[in-house]
């Protein structure tokens, strides 16, 4: 769902990939509305998400890789 890179800095940057999002919830056989209720989030939210239109904070990514059982 993430991917995670190096600065030059000495830090990690997150970055978000909405098409990872939705391959793990086809792989689930499961819809964006079924997605957004185990996650606890409007089925709107959850859209935002997988559109690209709201970047997820990292413990919302932390949340949805463990409850989906990602990385």
């Amino acid at each position: 769902m993430i991917t995670i890179g190096y600065l030059s800095t000495g830090g990690f940057t997150m970055h978000f990939v909405p098409k990872r999002l939705i391959a793990l919830r086809e792989s689930m056989g499961i819809n964006k509305a079924e997605a957004a209720r185990r996650l606890n989030m409007s089925a709107m939210g959850y859209g935002r998400y997988e559109n690209g239109e709201r970047e997820p904070s990292y413990q919302t990514v932390s949340f949805i890789a463990q409850t989906f059982h990602s990385s």
